[in-house]
């Protein structure tokens, strides 16, 4: 059995998923619709859908799930690293335009780590954040109402 099969096996006697994670998760196994995309089609709301996908995505139960479903979807299809990397060199030797030569040496290169993809990670202030700088000010606020309500025998006097 494949590691990754020992891994669901594992996974999935540990937790439960919902009916809309295991569907998010094929869907997603499928790679054709991006992972906010996946997370509507699986049931999840319009308006919720982005963060659905994010903790599904960071959901080792789902994740353990989406990884089976890619094995049993390569197992179908007769498809391997080896099988893909093979036609890669071919295309690549081969290609009869220099864009599709290109593009298979590109997934070559990826595929051995030569190239390294930069993305620019910037901090947007989100509402927690806002909420912790504001804690001390709150906790004056709670403190100034605390010491001015009168006690009950200030208000039976």
């Amino acid at each position: 059995m494949h590691p990754a099969n020992d891994n669901y096996e594992a996974i999935s006697q540990t937790y439960s998923v919902t009916d809309r994670q295991r569907r998010y998760a094929e869907i997603v196994a499928l790679g054709t619709h991006s992972h906010t995309r996946a997370a509507k089609m699986a049931g999840y709301a319009s308006a919720s859908a982005r963060m659905s996908a994010y903790h599904n995505d960071n959901n080792p139960a789902v994740q353990a799930i989406v990884e089976h479903h890619r094995m049993e979807i390569a197992q179908r299809h007769s498809l391997s690293e080896d099988w893909v990397i093979s036609n890669l060199i071919t295309l690549a030797r081969g290609a009869d335009t220099s864009a599709s030569h290109i593009r298979a040496l590109e997934l070559l290169g990826k595929h051995l780590g030569m190239f390294l993809d930069r993305t620019r990670v910037e901090h947007v202030a989100s509402f927690a954040d806002e909420l912790e700088a504001l804690q001390p000010a709150i906790q004056d606020a709670i403190e100034a109402a605390v010491s001015a309500k009168p006690t009950l025998t200030e208000k039976s006097s």
